[in-house]
């Protein structure tokens, strides 16, 4: 699976289908999709960030952009790669309570999937500078429910 049919069937969750095909998607896939998700907010804000680069004319734009790239980009993706072992670890204890048959690195792949429309609809509404406190508040119940009925879909522990 290529990382563009990644991207529409992560726009598909919850489905069951889209679930298991994303799942068997390799994990260097997946650490893929995230550099390039992490990516987009880089090129729609770099506009800004190269134009409020006033404390630095005496800085060469392409020197500028290498320091957007190491000190920007990669500490963002690395952010992002932490905040999904959080949320996995916390789906832990999630599917522990709903004794589903789930490893960590499934649940790190849907963690994953699941904040594509997020991530996109936060870079929407930060793009149009409208009020985001309502996103706030949505997302994280959307990222809820999503996660919950994906789990869900898993099939329950035997003893």
């Amino acid at each position: 699976m290529d990382l563009l049919t990644a991207f529409k069937n992560s726009l598909l969750l919850p489905k069951k289908d889209v679930i298991f095909r994303l799942n068997r998607v390799n994990m260097g896939y997946v650490i893929s999709y995230i550099f390039i998700l992490m990516f987009i907010p880089l090129l729609l804000n770099s506009p800004e960030l190269i134009s409020e680069r006033e404390f630095t004319n005496d800085v060469p734009l392409a020197l500028y952009l290498v320091y957007l790239l190491f000190l920007y980009y990669l500490p963002l993706v690395i952010l992002c790669i932490m905040g999904i072992s959080l949320l996995a670890a916390i789906c832990m204890i999630l599917r522990t309570l709903l004794h589903r048959k789930l490893t960590y690195r499934q649940l790190w792949k849907i963690c994953t999937f699941v904040l594509t429309v997020p991530i996109l609809l936060y870079l929407i509404v930060d793009l149009l500078h409208l009020n985001d406190w309502i996103l706030n508040l949505v997302l994280p119940i959307y990222f809820i429910i999503t996660i919950v009925r994906m789990i869900t879909i898993y099939p329950k522990v035997r003893h």
